[in-house]
Protein backbone atom coordinates (compact mmCIF):
# COMPACT_ATOMS: atom_id res chain seq x y z
CA UNK A 1 0.00 0.00 0.00
CA UNK A 2 1.54 3.16 -0.85
CA UNK A 3 1.72 6.07 1.66
CA UNK A 4 -0.38 9.44 0.74
CA UNK A 5 1.72 12.28 0.60
CA UNK A 6 -0.34 15.68 1.76
CA UNK A 7 -0.19 17.83 -1.03
CA UNK A 8 -1.95 21.48 -1.65
CA UNK A 9 -3.01 22.10 -4.61
CA UNK A 10 -2.21 25.11 -6.51
CA UNK A 11 -5.69 27.18 -6.41
CA UNK A 12 -6.65 28.92 -3.60
CA UNK A 13 -10.38 30.49 -3.43
CA UNK A 14 -10.53 33.06 0.04
CA UNK A 15 -7.72 31.84 1.51
CA UNK A 16 -8.83 28.05 1.64
CA UNK A 17 -6.34 25.49 0.20
CA UNK A 18 -7.38 21.95 -0.08
CA UNK A 19 -4.92 18.72 -0.39
CA UNK A 20 -4.78 16.39 -3.47
CA UNK A 21 -5.86 12.99 -1.68
CA UNK A 22 -7.52 10.68 -3.48
CA UNK A 23 -11.22 9.07 -2.49
CA UNK A 24 -10.84 6.17 -0.40
CA UNK A 25 -11.17 3.09 -1.74
CA UNK A 26 -14.90 1.70 -0.01
CA UNK A 27 -16.41 4.77 -1.86
CA UNK A 28 -15.15 4.24 -5.43
CA UNK A 29 -15.84 0.47 -5.23
CA UNK A 30 -19.43 1.42 -4.07
CA UNK A 31 -19.87 3.76 -6.73
CA UNK A 32 -18.53 1.14 -9.28
CA UNK A 33 -20.79 -1.62 -7.71
CA UNK A 34 -23.81 0.72 -7.68
CA UNK A 35 -23.08 1.80 -11.31
CA UNK A 36 -22.50 -1.61 -12.44
CA UNK A 37 -26.54 -2.53 -10.54
CA UNK A 38 -27.69 0.04 -12.35
CA UNK A 39 -27.05 -1.08 -15.59
CA UNK A 40 -27.95 -4.66 -15.08
CA UNK A 41 -30.94 -3.68 -13.36
CA UNK A 42 -32.17 -1.72 -16.37
CA UNK A 43 -31.34 -4.16 -18.77
CA UNK A 44 -33.01 -7.09 -16.01
CA UNK A 45 -36.58 -4.77 -15.85
CA UNK A 46 -36.22 -4.70 -19.96
CA UNK A 47 -35.68 -8.05 -21.16
CA UNK A 48 -37.55 -9.77 -18.48
CA UNK A 49 -34.83 -11.45 -16.49
CA UNK A 50 -36.37 -9.44 -13.09
CA UNK A 51 -40.13 -9.91 -12.49
CA UNK A 52 -41.65 -6.64 -12.44
CA UNK A 53 -44.50 -5.51 -10.08
CA UNK A 54 -47.45 -6.63 -12.22
CA UNK A 55 -47.54 -10.05 -11.74
CA UNK A 56 -48.01 -9.26 -7.93
CA UNK A 57 -50.23 -6.02 -8.12
CA UNK A 58 -52.78 -8.70 -10.30
CA UNK A 59 -52.66 -11.25 -6.99
CA UNK A 60 -53.16 -8.90 -4.68
CA UNK A 61 -56.01 -6.82 -6.46
CA UNK A 62 -57.54 -10.55 -7.11
CA UNK A 63 -57.47 -10.90 -2.89
CA UNK A 64 -58.65 -7.41 -2.50
CA UNK A 65 -61.59 -8.05 -4.61
CA UNK A 66 -62.58 -11.85 -2.63
CA UNK A 67 -62.44 -9.33 0.45
CA UNK A 68 -64.68 -6.81 -1.25
CA UNK A 69 -66.77 -9.65 -2.45
CA UNK A 70 -66.63 -10.75 1.06
CA UNK A 71 -67.81 -7.78 2.88
CA UNK A 72 -70.68 -6.76 0.14
CA UNK A 73 -72.17 -10.37 0.98
CA UNK A 74 -72.25 -9.66 4.87
CA UNK A 75 -73.03 -6.60 4.28
CA UNK A 76 -76.38 -6.13 1.83
CA UNK A 77 -77.40 -2.57 0.82
CA UNK A 78 -79.85 -1.43 3.30
CA UNK A 79 -83.07 -0.14 1.29
CA UNK A 80 -86.64 0.47 2.43
CA UNK A 81 -87.60 -3.18 2.49
CA UNK A 82 -84.79 -4.28 5.04
CA UNK A 83 -85.46 -1.52 7.37
CA UNK A 84 -89.10 -2.09 7.22
CA UNK A 85 -88.59 -5.43 8.43
CA UNK A 86 -86.32 -4.41 11.12
CA UNK A 87 -87.98 -1.55 11.98
CA UNK A 88 -91.08 -3.91 13.38
CA UNK A 89 -88.24 -6.56 14.90
CA UNK A 90 -88.38 -5.86 18.80
CA UNK A 91 -84.51 -7.35 18.65
CA UNK A 92 -84.15 -4.47 16.65
CA UNK A 93 -85.25 -1.80 18.70
CA UNK A 94 -83.95 -3.11 21.81
CA UNK A 95 -80.13 -3.07 20.05
CA UNK A 96 -80.80 0.28 18.52
CA UNK A 97 -81.72 1.44 22.25
CA UNK A 98 -78.55 0.19 23.31
CA UNK A 99 -76.49 1.69 20.53
CA UNK A 100 -78.24 4.91 20.92
CA UNK A 101 -77.69 5.46 24.10
CA UNK A 102 -73.79 4.84 23.89
CA UNK A 103 -73.18 7.16 20.78
CA UNK A 104 -76.48 9.53 20.22
CA UNK A 105 -77.95 10.33 23.65
CA UNK A 106 -74.97 12.92 24.26
CA UNK A 107 -76.85 14.72 21.12
CA UNK A 108 -80.33 13.86 21.52
CA UNK A 109 -81.03 13.01 24.77
CA UNK A 110 -81.42 9.37 26.26
CA UNK A 111 -85.29 9.79 25.75
CA UNK A 112 -84.52 11.28 21.81
CA UNK A 113 -86.15 14.53 22.80
CA UNK A 114 -82.67 16.86 21.93
CA UNK A 115 -79.99 18.17 23.61
CA UNK A 116 -77.60 20.16 20.93
CA UNK A 117 -79.13 17.88 18.11
CA UNK A 118 -82.43 18.27 16.92
CA UNK A 119 -85.85 16.31 19.15
CA UNK A 120 -86.41 13.10 17.16
CA UNK A 121 -89.77 12.27 18.94
CA UNK A 122 -91.73 15.26 17.33
CA UNK A 123 -93.03 15.44 13.44
CA UNK A 124 -90.46 17.95 12.74
CA UNK A 125 -87.44 16.67 9.78
CA UNK A 126 -84.90 18.24 8.97
CA UNK A 127 -83.29 15.98 6.63
CA UNK A 128 -86.65 13.55 5.52
CA UNK A 129 -89.01 11.74 7.23
CA UNK A 130 -88.25 8.36 5.60
CA UNK A 131 -85.54 5.72 7.18
CA UNK A 132 -83.95 5.73 3.91
CA UNK A 133 -83.25 9.30 4.82
CA UNK A 134 -81.82 8.56 7.98
CA UNK A 135 -79.88 6.36 7.17
CA UNK A 136 -77.98 8.36 4.85
CA UNK A 137 -77.99 11.03 7.85
CA UNK A 138 -76.43 8.67 10.49
CA UNK A 139 -73.50 7.35 7.70
CA UNK A 140 -72.75 10.55 6.56
CA UNK A 141 -73.74 13.08 8.79
CA UNK A 142 -74.82 16.82 8.15
CA UNK A 143 -73.03 19.72 7.64
CA UNK A 144 -74.98 21.06 11.19
CA UNK A 145 -72.85 19.25 13.83
CA UNK A 146 -73.75 15.49 13.03
CA UNK A 147 -70.52 13.42 12.85
CA UNK A 148 -70.45 10.60 10.03
CA UNK A 149 -71.06 7.35 12.09
CA UNK A 150 -70.77 4.73 8.62
CA UNK A 151 -67.10 4.26 9.55
CA UNK A 152 -67.34 3.59 13.71
CA UNK A 153 -71.32 1.77 13.75
CA UNK A 154 -71.25 -1.89 12.01
CA UNK A 155 -74.28 -1.57 9.34
CA UNK A 156 -77.06 -3.62 11.47
CA UNK A 157 -76.02 -0.57 14.65
CA UNK A 158 -77.37 1.35 12.00
CA UNK A 159 -80.35 -0.40 11.30
CA UNK A 160 -81.09 -1.16 14.71
CA UNK A 161 -80.90 2.74 15.57
CA UNK A 162 -83.27 3.79 12.83
CA UNK A 163 -85.80 0.86 14.12
CA UNK A 164 -85.17 2.65 17.92
CA UNK A 165 -85.67 6.00 16.44
CA UNK A 166 -88.74 4.77 14.40
CA UNK A 167 -90.24 3.52 17.61
CA UNK A 168 -89.60 6.22 19.61
CA UNK A 169 -91.19 8.75 17.48
CA UNK A 170 -94.66 10.60 19.02
CA UNK A 171 -93.52 9.61 22.28
CA UNK A 172 -93.22 12.42 24.95
CA UNK A 173 -89.93 13.19 26.32
CA UNK A 174 -88.98 14.21 30.14
CA UNK A 175 -87.92 17.64 28.65
CA UNK A 176 -88.44 17.79 24.52
CA UNK A 177 -86.44 20.49 22.84
CA UNK A 178 -88.61 22.71 20.48
CA UNK A 179 -89.48 21.24 17.00
CA UNK A 180 -86.96 21.84 13.89
CA UNK A 181 -87.49 21.64 10.36
CA UNK A 182 -90.53 20.88 8.20
CA UNK A 183 -93.13 19.70 10.26
CA UNK A 184 -95.10 16.65 8.43
CA UNK A 185 -98.40 15.26 10.01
Amino acid sequence: MSENKDELMSHNYDGIQEYDNPMPRWWTSTFILTSVFAVLYVFGITFGQIDGYQEDMQQDNAVNEKKRQAVAAANPPIDAKMLDEKIHDPASVKEGALVFAANCASCHAPDGGGLIGPNLTDNAFLYGKKPEEAHKVIRDGTAKGMPPWGAILSQSDMVNVISFIVSIRGTTPEKPKKPQGEVIE
